[in-house]
């Protein structure tokens, strides 16, 4: 019998994963007496976890079947690999727009003391969800150079992505089969292919200006544009979320794990969070637990950070659209990225409490802003995409059982829906050739080392925090870079 990659493994390889930047984070951002008793309540409570007595399987008949390390499975690995570095990673390829702020958020996290603070008068700092870049920071301290810490961030991410696909190949019977990484890269919904093409007279319907993004609101993120996009947020759901559904029936272990999360990607988690109360309620008087108090810790001291950002000015029903514009787009958006879908899992989904609680919270958080921003939406769908993919997937996976119709019909809709991968790979083409045109290299630098200039930075208040708050107050660590006197 060949080596096999127990559930056990993976759960230790995702808990180093989604820790370590949580352990940093304490000692580089708060003061002694939070980021001393939280990080060891934190070690305390793996400790606590792995001790537990408990197999491979976690939950039965749906659990999680043992990986098989074939050539098959260490091909794929290679594959994602490559993924990420055509995706941008590393800045070897030319990269997304985006990544004009992804690379000035590491620079400064690199290049500047912990916490990050910027010149001012009143406290003044980097506030964002940096997780994923933390331990690649450190690389570059350690180096004294970037570049080092940008090879870093590419096998951070495919150690992370590693974890997630093991989840997801031990969910579809424990053997990587050549199928699964083609599929998971093109699978997707079909919102992308249909708000892009018909975005304007979809506007119209809906009582919008045709010059509306509608695109803002409710929005199906596949792997690829996760990956290329949104990465520090979306490595960590394929890591986390895997490992707290198979726990979810015990529900003592699960707001820890979450916390770790949290740090990675606050918006999702804000979409996951009904169905862990609801998991947390089933668990009654289980659930009341030493992991669950460190994690309902950590979420508090990680979101009194994020809610000191200047854009982080409170929840409030969303008005940019108003309500029925929304309202109506979010019934079209869940027959598209939902709907076209549900023929094929309905079986695997219609009694389950998880799938119909991510749907409901899905459709009803898009018409909640948070501060200035719309991502809170789109954003907290993404757990929702992961859970349709994994049924997807798993469907797929008998596919000598599925009905004629299913036969016919699937690779249809993956074809229509395959188009935001379409979109991200001809986007990659072009702006290769436009990087070679210009001749200023793949990598983004306009950026670096101008996060906290609001004349150059027209995103600044997504990533600073300016003036007093709780956090800096009494949490924040004092590095001398503004007046604290008191």
């Amino acid at each position: 019998m060949g080596k096999k990659i127990t559930f056990r493994n993976l759960e230790i390889q995702a808990w180093i994963w989604l820790g370590l930047p949580m352990l940093l984070f304490l000692y580089g951002w708060m003061r002694w007496y939070v980021s001393l008793p939280l990080g060891l309540m934190i070690v305390l409570g793996a400790v606590r976890y792995f001790s537990r007595s408990h197999g491979s399987d976690p939950v039965g008949v749906h659990g999680w079947k043992d990986v098989a390390v074939t050539p098959g499975w260490m091909a794929a690995l290679v594959g994602i690999a490559a993924l990420l570095v055509f995706c941008g990673m590393g800045g070897m390829v030319a990269q997304h727009w985006d990544y004009q702020w992804r690379n000035a958020v590491f620079f400064d996290l690199a290049k500047k003391d912990w916490p990050v603070v910027y010149d001012s008068s009143v406290p003044r700092y980097l506030c964002y969800y940096f997780g994923y870049w933390l331990p690649a920071a450190v690389v570059s301290k350690m180096t004294g150079y970037i570049v080092p810490g940008d090879l870093f961030q590419l096998l951070w991410g495919l150690w992370g992505l590693s974890i997630g696909y093991t989840f997801l190949v031990g969910y579809l019977g424990g053997r990587s089969k050549w199928w699964i990484l083609p599929v998971l890269v093109l699978f997707g919904c079909w919102d992308s292919f249909v708000f892009d093409v018909f975005g304007a007279p979809i506007a119209r319907f809906v009582g919008l200006d045709a010059s509306i993004d509608i695109y803002s609101y409710y929005m199906s993120f596949s792997f690829l544009p996760q990956i290329r996009m949104i990465f520090n947020q979306t490595v960590a759901l394929w890591v986390a979320l895997p490992l707290l559904y198979a726990r979810r029936l015990e529900p003592e272990t699960l707001l820890l794990p979450a916390g770790l999360l949290f740090l990675y990607s606050p918006l999702p988690c804000v979409g996951i969070s009904v169905a862990m109360a609801w998991w947390l309620v089933k668990g009654g008087r289980r659930s009341l637990s030493f992991q669950n108090v460190t994690g309902a810790l950590v979420i508090i001291v990680t979101g009194l950070y994020f809610m000191s950002n200047n854009n982080a000015s409170g929840a409030d029903v969303t008005s940019t659209l108003g309500l029925a514009s929304v309202m109506l787009l979010g019934i079209l958006f869940f027959v598209l990225a939902v709907g076209v879908w549900l023929p094929f899992v309905w079986d695997r989904v219609r009694r389950n409490s998880t799938f119909i609680i991510l749907v409901i919270t899905g459709f009803l958080l898009p018409l909640l802003s948070l501060g200035d921003s719309d991502d809170l939406g789109r954003r907290a769908i993404m757990p929702l995409t992961i859970m349709l993919t994994y049924m997807v997937l798993a469907e797929i996976g008998r596919w000598n059982r599925l009905a004629l119709w299913k036969k016919i019909a699937l690779p249809v809709v993956l074809l229509v829906g395959s188009y935001d991968c379409y979109i991200m790979t001809d986007m990659t083409f072009r702006e290769i050739e436009q990087s070679k045109e210009r001749g200023n290299g793949p990598k983004l630098i306009y950026m670096m080392d101008h996060l906290d200039d609001p004349e150059r930075n027209y995103h600044y208040d997504n990533f600073i925090s300016e003036g007093e708050s709780f956090y800096s107050r009494w949490m924040m660590r004092r590095t001398g870079g503004y007046d604290d006197d008191e």
